[in-house]
């Protein structure tokens, strides 16, 4: 099923900051998307943050890191048709995001 997909503010912030410094950022966000659009669900879930929240892991080529030491992508799944893209950042430079950060944006987004 063609998935809506869209950012929250947080997101798009981060993701122009690591695609300055990363130039294989956006390549990699926009295979991302492809597998969002052809139906797919790709990472973990998480638990302890609502429904439907998942993290996925992408390859930071740009720093050579592979997925382990590269980028995490927290979505949450919406109503079947809608994905919403939360918070991005890099493992690199952090090394997780707290629930309550991540509930925060969620509900930032529902307002």
């Amino acid at each position: 099923m063609p998935r809506k997909i869209e950012h929250s503010v947080p997101f798009d912030r981060e993701s122009e900051r690591l695609s300055r410094k990363y130039r294989s950022l956006p390549r990699e966000l926009t295979r991302l998307r492809q597998q969002f659009l052809a139906g797919a669900l790709p990472g973990i879930r998480l638990s302890g943050v609502g429904h439907h929240v998942y993290k996925v892991r992408l390859p930071n080529r740009s720093a050579r890191r592979g997925k382990s030491g590269g980028f995490r992508v927290i979505y949450q799944e919406r109503a079947g048709a809608l994905v919403l893209l939360l918070l991005i950042y890099s493992k690199s430079e952090r090394a997780d995001i707290p629930d309550d950060v991540i509930r925060r944006v969620i509900a930032e987004f529902e307002t």
